[in-house]
């Protein structure tokens, strides 16, 4: 009578207190020999068969603990018990090196497919895991690399355990399969153990452990591969530094899977007969004889066995390989359903269905099920979704120029997913349109131009050298333009006139934005055409100033250059549209940046003498520049700065507008 681990049906030596593979405990459990029921050490007869116990297992030669009595030739028969017998499963020494670089620290677990042993590797100075596998055929180690290269698809992904290159190598004249892989912290088996007294207490954060499980064995079935030995021993957790949550200092990754192919155990019937553990197994495992015959369903059921037990502490089954066999297939035996916790309970039975058809269809379906924070997700997905379809609703009404319309669509899709910022994006343009359209309706209803009150004022400065010294200037009244000349004003022009568009700048043309490379000649010509002037410097600094509503600013309009100005800290080395900035005390705007500004004088010195209404010399070498732009910083964005260029040169940060007498 062989000695079965009840957790994971693992065979058991007399005198073990520990199962060295799933590292459970060890009870002593007495179990008939005909119909595989426990049974106390006092009876003398099973109460189910009437089978006599004869003479039972006493403590002094069974182990404790966790495990049951049982007939190896009900576990493992058939060729596929042959072929089990026929695996050359070999014991690592401790302390040995392997492969010429591990050396091996301790055995930390064995299964059907092989034996883990943590090593230290010298190559790569880690501890890492091993698992050796059995060489059976030169054609093993073949499956097997095969197996890895499906594998290796999910080596970077966040719930499996990374594996390595397997390799062929020689241990003591034997030839072995090994198999590196990372190693973690412990198993889920080993918290299920350490917390089975806490079952309420444990459920929350073994619920976040079972979830990330879930994500590991959905990761394997995206890319066409099932595990088909899902049990807390292939469950492993590695501590979470980075998480200040006590419910998420652990990540979950999924190991073990793939080997029972790769070994070239598809096309035995060692499905029926043990290969996965019976425990966690699958009925159709039990019933398949080929591989083929069982898909991703045998996962669900594996987990929702992994669940109710860590609901209710227990298996729902108990005995020997062959007895939970028996009771997974017999329609008669159903499942005890848990008692408690029935938020998730109902999800752990649904997976457990006999009938593979009648349970949970996917492992997306278990998490959406198990978790309010994936549903929240789920339901933001189907509003992003909904978004994207008013979004392209709208873009067609702009196309259409049914902009109305489609500000309303983009607001309902903002609404929906306010994260988008192409989204956002539209509806702002939109909204520029639309102030742009009515700015250029209240310019025709205003004539484009604000009246200058004349007046004395103080022009230049004592900042710059250029700019001394402070005199005094009178001015009558004048008009002058609100806005830079545009793109768009100054294309009519050239339109009409069948004069030749300036070189557009290197960011192309906008129609909103102010005209550049326009020479002095090309601005004197636009102004006569349109019955105006180019402003004189004088009535220039004036208007900047603020006329006789000026309070002294630094700049036009404010001491903060950023409410009024395109410079350089916000100009995106760029005109951008007319407008946008604040306007000064006049109402006129971009007087301190976007661009400078052709006037109508020759460059000449100030002098300290008193004048009205000058228009500068009569000739010169050069013309002047006044205002900021988008290339120049604060100290050159004062209305007080001047400068002066060539009347016949242009530039990308030169532009202009008009003045016309009252």
């Amino acid at each position: 009578m062989n000695l079965l681990c009840k957790s994971c049906g693992e065979e058991i030596e007399p005198g073990w207190d520990t199962c060295p593979n799933c590292l459970a405990p060890i009870i002593i459990v007495n179990t008939c020999p005909t119909c595989g029921r426990e049974l106390k050490e006092s009876w003398k007869i099973c109460p189910t068969c009437k089978t006599s116990t004869g003479s039972t297992v006493t403590k002094n030669n069974t182990p404790t603990n966790g495990i049951t009595n049982g007939t190896a030739n009900n576990s493992h028969s058939h060729d596929a018990l042959a072929s089990a017998q026929a695996m050359n499963y070999v014991e690592l020494s401790i302390g040995d090196k392997i492969a010429d670089r591990y050396i091996i620290n301790k055995k930390i677990g064995q299964g059907g497919f092989g034996r883990v042993y943590q090593v230290y590797d010298q190559l790569t100075d880690k501890t890492m895991a091993i698992k050796t596998l059995p060489y059976i055929t030169k054609e093993s180690i073949n499956n097997i690399l095969l197996e890895f290269e499906s594998r290796d698809r999910l080596n970077n992904t966040e719930h499996i355990i990374k594996a390595y290159q397997p390799q062929l190598t020689m241990y003591r004249g034997q030839n072995i399969i090994i198999y590196p892989m990372e190693i973690a912290d412990k198993s889920m088996r080993e918290w299920l153990l350490e917390t089975k007294s806490k079952l309420d207490e444990r459920l929350e954060e073994g619920i976040e452990i079972f979830k990330q499980a879930c994500l590991g064995v959905e990761a394997i079935h995206e890319t066409g591969l099932i595990h088909l030995d899902l049990k807390p021993e292939n469950i492993l957790l590695t501590s979470n530094k980075n998480s200040k949550d006590p419910l998420n200092r652990w990540i979950v990754k999924i190991s073990d899977f793939g080997l029972a192919r790769g070994l070239g155990l598809e096309n035995l019937e060692m499905l029926q007969d043990g290969i996965g553990t019976p425990a966690y197994m699958a009925p159709e495992q039990i019933l398949a004889a080929r591989w083929k015959d069982v898909g991703k369903e045998a996962d669900i059921y594996s987990l929702g066995m992994i669940l109710y037990e860590l609901i209710d502490g227990d298996l729902p089954y108990s005995g020997s390989s062959k007895s939970i066999k028996e009771k997974k297939l017999n329609p008669q035996i159903q499942i005890t359903p848990l008692q408690h916790k029935k938020d998730v309970a109902h999800i752990a039975m649904k997976c457990l269905e006999r009938d593979k058809t009648r349970r949970i269809k996917n492992i997306s379906d278990i998490i959406y099920s198990i978790d309010e924070k994936r549903r929240a997700e789920e339901e933001l997905k189907k509003k992003r979704k909904q978004a994207l379809d008013l979004f392209d609703e709208a873009k067609k009404l702009s196309e259409l120029k049914k902009f109305a319309e489609a500000k309303n669509l983009l607001k309902q899709a903002e609404e929906m997913d306010p994260a988008n910022k192409e989204i956002i994006k539209w509806r702002i343009s939109i909204e520029d349109f639309e102030r742009i359209k009515k700015m250029d309706e209240e310019r025709a209803q205003r004539g484009e131009m604000i009246l200058v009150k004349g007046g004395k004022f103080k022009m230049g400065s004592n900042e710059y050298a250029d700019e001394r010294p402070i005199h005094i200037v009178e001015l009558n009244n004048f008009y002058i333009d609100k806005y830079l000349v545009t793109v768009k004003q100054y294309k009519n022009f050239c339109k009409a006139t069948r004069r030749a568009l300036p070189l557009a700048p290197r960011w192309g043309w906008f129609e909103d934005h102010p005209v550049v490379n326009v020479s002095w000649e090309d601005a004197n010509a636009y102004a006569k055409w349109v019955g105006k002037r180019l402003p004189t410097e004088a009535e220039w600094e004036y208007a900047a100033r603020g006329g006789e509503k000026s309070h002294g600013f630094i700049y036009s309009g404010s001491k903060n250059i950023d409410e009024v100005a395109w410079y350089y800290n916000n100009s995106n080395s760029q005109t951008n549209p007319v407008g946008m900035k604040q306007p000064n005390e006049l109402d006129i705007h971009d007087m301190s940046g976007n661009v400078r500004e052709w006037c109508n004088d020759w460059y000449s010195h100030y002098t300290n003498q008193a004048e009205k209404n000058p228009a500068g010399p009569a000739a010169g070498e050069h013309k002047l520049l006044r205002g900021g732009s988008w290339n120049l910083n604060e100290f050159g964005c004062r209305v007080t700065v001047r400068s002066s260029y060539n009347h016949e040169d242009f530039d990308d940060y030169i532009g202009f507008r008009c003045v016309q007498d009252v």
